[in-house]
């Protein structure tokens, strides 16, 4: 487990992801609450949602999507926080 920690850690740091990250357990809890494979990555809302997915492997990983899905997410909040009538 320590070893997989390790490489979550380190592909944070690389993408300089800044959001929350979850390291399933060994026991696999992500992939049977969200029937996840090894290499799939997701965006979950804070209600358990799936925002974005990525297909099986590593080769259809398309940073770009997650990036528009982050866009998306991150608009919605900041628009859901601003009194009404201001833009």
């Amino acid at each position: 487990m320590r070893e997989r920690q390790d490489h979550a850690t380190m592909c944070v740091r690389k993408l300089h992801i800044e959001f929350p990250t979850l390291l399933d357990s060994m026991r696999g809890t992500a992939e049977k609450v969200y029937a996840a494979w090894p290499s799939k990555a997701y965006l979950v809302d804070k209600r358990g949602r799936i925002l974005f997915s990525t297909a099986l492997g590593e080769q259809d990983f398309h940073p770009e999507g997650l990036e528009a899905a982050l866009r998306q997410a991150t608009t919605a909040v900041k628009e859901s926080r601003l009194p009404r009538g201001a833009q």
